[in-house]
């Protein structure tokens, strides 16, 4: 009787765990699709409510335009003591959370008109098609899609590079001597040019995940931890290689630039000023 419960046995024991194995196996894979689409979701809504940088320029205030947002510092840490029914206890606040938008003491300022506004005017084509009437001239590729943008006659096409450093002797770059930076004028015509669709700081090329940012902290009061190594990986990649490399900065310089005279005591003293983060530009992409 023993013999034959075993008999019995060993093939159902066989079978469940072949069930377990594959219950994970959908389990693992679902779970994966399920992350995935989340991130296309959030990666195409962000796409729609970005904007080509039109009308374009080196400001020390960008008055009625955009500035372009490069970065966010992510604050100071402050401890707060508090007293409450007889009780003491600490609270840890972060503060001073700031937006890098200066480089080399200058926005980078842009007329701001989203991807899907775009859209639905009917400024957005497909490649080789005809610009509708009211929006005549042809600005070129806009995304991965090959479709192109469409504006005005007597509008300026948006931006399609800039960076740091010296583009002086190129008839395709204006250069501003005092910033140290450059964009392209309105003569720019190299082949397959490609509007730009991003402009970031990161130490290295960036991650794939663009809500895994590459930075270094310098006290143990800032906030945000030093990160310098992507960990999320999208089908075998972790770094986003579609960013292209425009020049660097130091940290030093775009703290003493941006930060408030509270925040830059905490980092400044720690800063050799030999760390740098790059400058990187993308296009358009789904």
């Amino acid at each position: 009787m023993c013999l034959i419960n075993r008999l019995h046995t060993k093939p159902l024991i066989m079978l469940e765990s072949f069930i377990i194995l594959i219950t994970g196996i959908v389990h693992l894979v679902f779970g994966f699709i399920l992350k995935f689409k989340k991130f296309n979701e959030f990666k195409v809504f962000a796409l729609f409510d970005s904007s080509p940088l039109f009308d374009f320029s080196f400001e020390s205030n960008c008055q009625n335009k955009t500035a372009v947002i490069f970065h966010t510092w992510a604050g100071r840490i402050e401890i707060v003591h508090n007293y409450e029914d007889d009780y003491y206890y600490d609270e840890t606040i972060i503060k001073d959370e700031t937006d890098i938008k200066k480089i080399n003491g200058t926005y980078f300022c842009y007329k701001n008109i989203s991807y899907k506004d775009l859209l639905n005017n009917g400024q957005i084509i497909k490649k080789g098609s005809e610009c509708p009437l009211k929006y005549h001239k042809n600005c070129g590729k806009l995304d991965t899609l090959e479709q192109e943008l469409c504006i005005k006659d007597n509008e300026k096409c948006p931006l399609y590079d800039a960076g740091i450093g010296n583009k002086s002797n190129d008839e395709n770059y204006i250069y501003n001597e005092t910033f140290n930076v450059y964009y392209n004028n309105e003569n720019y015509n190299k082949e397959n040019k490609t509007i730009i669709g991003k402009l970031i700081l990161n130490e290295g090329q960036p991650c794939y995940n663009s809500n895994e940012k590459l930075w270094r902290q310098f006290d143990f009061e800032e906030a945000g931890k030093t990160h310098l190594k992507c960990v999320i990986e999208i089908f075998g990649k972790s770094n986003d290689d579609r960013y292209e490399y425009k020049g660097n900065i130091s940290y030093k310089k775009l703290y003493e630039d941006n930060l408030d005279f509270e925040c830059q005591k905490i980092v400044l003293d720690n800063i050799n000023g030999n760390e740098k983060v790059s400058f990187l530009k993308k296009n358009f992409w789904e």
